[in-house]
């Protein structure tokens, strides 16, 4: 009809991917994604962090219409997500990191979730570490036929008992749920700031889980935050955490584990602390942590206060 104009169909899913000087990955990484077998139709979202080297290019060079480059001055990864987020229009959003791969059959995988638990509101996959090495080697299993699925509902329990069945280039939201946050990712935070928001979603609704292989977290890079820095104070999510639990501020079914999971960073901090030759930072830590994790481990660490030669004992 004359004047009348059609919409473009939202795609199912949006991925969003910071980029700061990464020209080395990026074009692997934007390939694992357009590769995707079985997929729905989805989008790439490139958010340039005032990267100083050629991986934007590389960006454009690929010439897909799938995806889109947007610029931003360096702001941090968390910044650039959140205008990743605003600019995407996808119905499920996911992140993937710029130096990572996506599985070849991700997406089809995540949808067979969200279509096996038809009110989720966060989909979420397992995934592999591989050291920077061997990723060029490195080669997916196919998914098996038979998978696990469930709930998590207790994410800082779940944290406690197995460590992160998932992580950020693993799990999905969906928009509308991701619109009733006023905030996502802590801005001006480079550390821990992912799991600030996945903590924040597990408190309002469970995680739909399925043991999928989603995705490869490329490990042992020189350029790692983690591998200079001391840890012996909480980081900011875990301060953010324990306010919220001692105020009221999160389901009552989750305070412990919650203020628990709290406590026992505060030990592995106190190890890390010694471990660097920084023993006067530990028993601060220990004391805060008395409360909530007053075990074994919390018994060893103290000891090794008083010698320090029990972790390297211990670590054999």
């Amino acid at each position: 009809m004359k004047g009348s104009t059609t919409e473009k169909p939202r795609p199912q899913w949006s991925i969003i991917v910071p980029l700061y000087n990464k020209q080395d990955f990026i074009v692997a990484t934007l390939q694992s994604v357009l590769g995707q077998v079985g997929a729905g139709d989805f989008e790439i979202v490139v958010v340039d962090d005032g990267s100083r080297d050629q991986g934007p290019a590389r960006v454009i060079a690929l010439g897909d219409p799938r995806i889109r480059l947007i610029r931003q001055a360096n702001a941090g990864v968390s910044a650039a997500r959140n205008n990743g987020v605003r600019a995407s229009v996808g119905t499920w959003i996911l992140f993937l990191d710029a130096d990572d791969l996506l599985h070849p059959q991700a997406l089809a995988a995540l949808g067979d979730i969200a279509a096996r638990f038809p009110e989720a509101k966060v989909l979420a996959g397992s995934y592999v570490r591989v050291s920077d090495r061997q990723v060029s080697g490195y080669r997916f299993a196919p998914h098996p036929i038979s998978v696990e699925f469930r709930e998590i509902r207790d994410l800082p329990g779940e944290i406690l008992r197995a460590g992160m069945v998932f992580y950020t280039s693993s799990i999905a939201i969906s928009r509308e749920y991701f619109g009733s946050f006023e905030t996502w990712f802590p801005e001006g935070e480079s550390l821990g700031e992912d799991l600030d928001f996945w903590l924040r979603l597990a408190e309002t609704s469970p995680i739909q889980f399925g043991s999928y292989c989603i995705a490869l977290y490329r490990v042992d890079l020189p350029s790692s935050l983690s591998s200079s820095r001391v840890f012996d104070r909480l980081f900011p999510y875990l301060e953010r955490l324990e306010e919220r639990a001692r105020t009221g501020k999160v389901p009552t079914r989750l305070v412990w584990s919650s203020l628990k999971l709290v406590a026992d960073a505060r030990v592995s901090m106190a190890r890390e602390s010694i471990r660097r030759g920084r023993r006067w930072a530990a028993p601060g830590l220990l004391f805060l942590a008395w409360r909530r994790v007053a075990s074994i481990r919390w018994w060893f660490t103290w000891a090794a206060v008083l010698s320090p030669g029990l972790l390297r004992w211990r670590e054999r």
